[in-house]
C-alpha cells in the first residue's frame, strides 16, 4: 500500500501521520532535574505544584518583585520542515496585574527573540493551550526559556505545563 501523505490539522500541527518528534525530556515536568530522562532547569521564585491534568507544573513567580526561569536546552534537527512548540500555562491573581509577564524566548548564537508573551490579566485560574512556530530554528541549538517576572503590586503565580517542542 502507498503511504498516505500528512494532513496538517486546523490548527497548523502536523497530523498523527506526520513523522514528529518531541523533542524535550521531562516536558511533562513530573519529575526533578536531576533524574534521568530530565533536561529542564529552573531558577529564582519557581517551585513545582499540581498540573493541569498531573500532579506536576512548573509554578513562576507568586511573589513581589520577583523573577523565574524554567529553560531548556534544543537542538533542532536541519530535517525539520515544522517546528511546533506546545505549552498550557495559567495566572493565578486576585486582581489583574497588567506589570506581571510570563514570556517564551528563544535564545541562540545571535541573540534571543521574543516568541510570545502573556500578562497577568483576566484568564484567571482556567488553563490555556498555546502553541507557537519555531519552524525558523530548524537546524539550531538554543535555550527555550520560559521567564516569569512580577512587579511591587499583588503577586501572580504562573504555571506551565504540558510542554512538548515537536519536530516533523
Amino acid at each position: 500500500p502507498a503511504a498516505a501523505t500528512p494532513t496538517p490539522s486546523p490548527t497548523g500541527v502536523p497530523g498523527p501521520s506526520a513523522l514528529c518528534l518531541d523533542l524535550l525530556d521531562g516536558g511533562d515536568l513530573e519529575g526533578q532535574p536531576a533524574e534521568p530522562g530530565i533536561s529542564w532547569s529552573a531558577s529564582g521564585a519557581f517551585e513545582l505544584g499540581a498540573g493541569r491534568d498531573s500532579r506536576g507544573a512548573a509554578w513562576l513567580g507568586g511573589l513581589d518583585n520577583a523573577s523565574a526561569e524554567l529553560a531548556w536546552q534544543v537542538w533542532m534537527p536541519p530535517t525539520a520542515s515544522s517546528v511546533t512548540l506546545e505549552f498550557w500555562w495559567r495566572v493565578d491573581t486576585g486582581e489583574e496585574q497588567p506589570g506581571d509577564t510570563l514570556e517564551v524566548v528563544v535564545q541562540h548564537s545571535d541573540g534571543a527573540d521574543l516568541s510570545w508573551s502573556a500578562h497577568a490579566v483576566p484568564r484567571f485560574g482556567s488553563w490555556q493551550r498555546q502553541l507557537l512556530d519555531l519552524t525558523p530554528y530548524a537546524g539550531r541549538s538554543f535555550r527555550l526559556l520560559f521567564l516569569v517576572s512580577t512587579d511591587a503590586q499583588m503577586p501572580s503565580m504562573f504555571m506551565v505545563d504540558d510542554v512538548r517542542l515537536s519536530g516533523c
